[in-house]
């Protein structure tokens, strides 16, 4: 008799104990399904075809995981995910991009083509089974290894700031060894947040003139606020990381430390809840510690941690913001010291898979909040 599914969060590892008769190929599929939706080769694959049609990204990720999580659960001969075959290769991301490319080259052409039949911008359709056609066959060479655009998280988060500016700039921050910029409010913030969104090269301007590359820029009131903002919290050395990225990045770390800090929206914490959970799927001890990582990790993110907190005027002061991080700091040692790693085996790798989980996890919640609107 086989048994449900318990055991290590891979599709290859799962895909062999199901061929093997170990655990039930439903529950197997299942679990298969929800890894690659949070695969990062979906979001790569679709910042590669959509290029240029940034508002096609969204729309066109969410169908492409739907598709992929249908497929998972499909069986080969009806046109779906063959687990004896992946068992027999050892691997499965060549047919998750193969079939990735296939499926958002058809959503973008659809798009594109009821673009020239209306004059508008029309969604990419998302819905149950059957509800938009299979992908036609790709043009793309076999093998190919498209790289996403750089910067496509940025570009979308300053564009539309949230919870995922607060998480992408937490997350460059690190990756980029900087310390996180004092956060500021008021009418100094508001203006500085204006500037960079109405220019986001302003910020790189202004650290060349600090750092006495362009001594000859002029200096207005937003530019002194900008300069005294960014000494205070960034040494030389800083600066010239930070100088050395695209304008894209300064900017959004700074836009991130002079816009209030939202409240974080219920579907989305229940979304990022749902994308860890599944990394070790029926595992209740590691459900705790997910729910647990994500009501942390919203909580340091964020002055007013959910929609149903009570109104705070302002951000924390230093003891509370204090003992956020330090929950936060205890939660991530416990997640990477969990039995198989689930989401990284170091703090640092946690906290990075956590900022793109709530990433994602606004994305997702927002364009199917769009669409049910």
């Amino acid at each position: 008799m086989t048994r449900t599914l318990h055991c290590a969060p891979d599709p290859v590892v799962l895909a062999r104990r199901s061929v093997e008769g170990a655990v039930d190929e439903r529950s197997a599929r299942a679990a298969i399904g929800q890894l690659i939706w949070m695969s990062p080769i979906l979001r790569q694959v679709t910042g590669t075809e959509v290029g240029s049609c940034l508002h096609l990204f969204d729309d066109a990720l969410d169908h492409l995981r739907d598709t992929m999580l249908r497929k998972a659960q499909t069986p080969p001969e009806s046109g779906g995910l063959d687990l004896r075959e992946v068992a027999r290769l050892g691997e499965i991301d060549g047919w998750i991009r193969q079939l990735a490319i296939r499926v958002v080259k058809t959503s973008v052409r659809t798009a594109r083509r009821a673009r020239t039949r209306t004059g508008m911008d029309l969604p990419i359709p998302i819905g149950p089974a059957g509800a938009t056609p299979d992908p036609e066959p790709a043009d793309h060479p076999a093998g190919a290894e498209p790289e996403r655009p750089p910067w496509q998280d940025e570009r979308l988060a300053v564009s539309k700031p949230g919870a995922a500016l607060q998480s992408c700039a937490r997350w460059r921050a690190h990756e980029l060894g900087l310390p996180s910029l004092a956060h500021r409010c008021g009418p100094d913030a508001d203006r500085l947040a204006a500037a960079v969104i109405a220019d986001p090269a302003f910020v790189t301007r202004t650290i060349n003139r600090i750092v006495g590359m362009r001594a000859d820029l002029a200096v207005g009131a937003v530019e002194r606020a900008l300069s005294a903002h960014l000494t205070s919290s960034y040494r030389r050395s800083d600066l010239l990381v930070l100088r050395a990225e695209p304008p894209l990045i300064a900017a959004m770390l700074v836009l991130a430390s002079v816009t209030p800090r939202p409240r974080i929206a219920h579907v989305v914490t229940q979304t990022a809840k749902d994308l860890l959970f599944s990394r070790a799927p029926g595992d209740p001890g590691w459900e705790r510690v997910a729910r647990d990582l994500t009501s942390a990790y919203v909580e340091a993110l964020a002055d007013v941690p959910s929609e149903s907190a009570p109104v705070q005027s302002g951000p924390r002061d230093a003891g509370t913001e204090r003992a956020a991080q330090q929950r936060l700091h205890r939660i991530l040692n416990l997640a990477a010291r969990y039995p198989g790693a689930p989401v990284g085996d170091t703090p640092e790798a946690v906290a990075a898979a956590l900022a793109r989980l709530i990433i994602d996890a606004e994305r997702v919640s927002g364009t199917r909040a769009a669409a049910a609107a």
